[in-house]
């Protein structure tokens, strides 16, 4: 059937056979095919392509303009993308992503699981972590690190140089220095402090309280006190003694040596010495001065008053006497009595023998 012009059919047309076309088939309305569609070039669509089944294409595929897909897109082999990727919602990998470069992230990165990296990690700006970090290994800051809150270290800490603290430290357990400690302002205290070893201070030491020394105190300089020293027990001193006021004692005290006194010297007690005390100058005793033992003077004996004797008085040697002897009682003279000069009787003279 050889048709030189339009052909118009009301119903349908079959062909059983193949049908060639030598030009343009032009269909107003919808075209149904009940099997495959095989084209040897291209296919151009003007408007939409619907599908309702699935598309299998076994070459490239080229879109000059952008691709809208409503369902998933499933590849079972790699997606290759020449430019930019832009996700209007979530991107979900069920295995492995590999990038071959940078990851840039203009929003909030959500990660469910364990990030793993296995080279270095770069963060141009702050790492914001809401849970406990955990590192396995040295944690290495080029820079400072902050550290808003409390930090807990389960194992030992070691650090390389300075440690400074602005604010207060609080050790729940023992600090343990193998060098030098060094503090610029106040250390206090709330409990005891333990040394196994010297303590070694520069300046000056002030105590606000009371100051216990289980064993001996070694001073290598002067002790300088500007209140009351009170010593429950023995002072023991090597070297000199000075002191530059009064020394009060409230009990007994004991020398071992000499006492040497540069200044008067005031006594409102007794004063007992167990072995010879020697005075080198002048003792001035301003009342009653009572010897409970034997008084020897090496020396001349010089009284500018009166000398009152309660008792016996036994010279062992010559007696002088300067000026005149008044005696208001009877002379005892057991052996042989010398006369240089004259013996004057004023009342009656009482001679018993010849």
């Amino acid at each position: 059937l050889y048709v030189v012009k339009d052909a118009s059919l009301n119903s349908k047309l079959y062909v059983s056979d193949a049908t060639t076309l030598d030009s343009t088939l032009s269909v107003t309305d919808i075209a149904t095919l009940n099997n495959k569609l095989n084209v040897v070039g291209d296919v151009s669509f003007g408007s939409n392509l619907l599908l309702a089944g699935t598309a299998g294409i076994t070459g490239k595929i080229t879109a000059s303009s952008d691709a809208h897909i409503l369902g998933d897109v499933s590849l079972d082999s790699l997606l290759l993308v020449a430019k930019d990727a832009s996700l209007n919602s979530k991107l979900y990998v069920k295995d492995a992503a590999t990038l071959d470069s940078t990851l840039t992230v203009a929003g909030v990165t959500n990660i469910n699981n364990t990030l793993t990296a296995t080279g270095a990690t770069t963060l141009n700006d702050i790492l914001h972590v809401v849970n406990d970090v955990s590192f396995d290994s040295a944690l290495v800051m080029d820079g400072s690190a902050t550290i808003k809150n409390t930090m807990d270290v389960t194992g030992a800490t070691t650090l390389g140089s300075t440690l400074d603290v602005t604010g207060a430290t609080t050790l729940q357990d023992t600090l343990a220095l193998t060098g030098k400690a060094t503090f610029s302002d106040e250390l206090h205290l709330v409990k005891d402090a333990s040394m196994d070893a010297h303590l070694f201070v520069n300046g000056d030491v002030s105590f606000n309280n009371k100051l216990f020394v289980n064993k001996e105190t070694l001073l290598n300089n002067t002790l300088t006190t500007q209140g009351a020293t009170a010593l429950k027990s023995t002072l023991d001193v090597d070297g000199a003694t000075k002191l530059k006021s009064t020394a009060r004692i409230v009990g007994d005290a004991s020398l071992g040596a000499a006492l040497d006194v540069g200044g008067n010297t005031k006594l409102d007690g007794s004063l007992t010495t167990v072995g010879t005390t020697d005075l080198q100058n002048t003792l001035n005793v301003g009342g009653a001065a009572t010897l409970n033992d034997i008084l020897h003077v090496v020396k001349d004996v010089s009284f500018d008053s009166a000398l009152v004797i309660d008792g016996s008085a036994n010279i062992k040697d010559t007696l002088k006497v300067a000026g005149r002897s008044d005696l208001n009682d009877q002379l005892f003279v057991t052996g042989a009595t010398t006369l240089s000069s004259t013996l004057d009787v004023t009342n009656k003279a009482t001679l018993r023998n010849t």
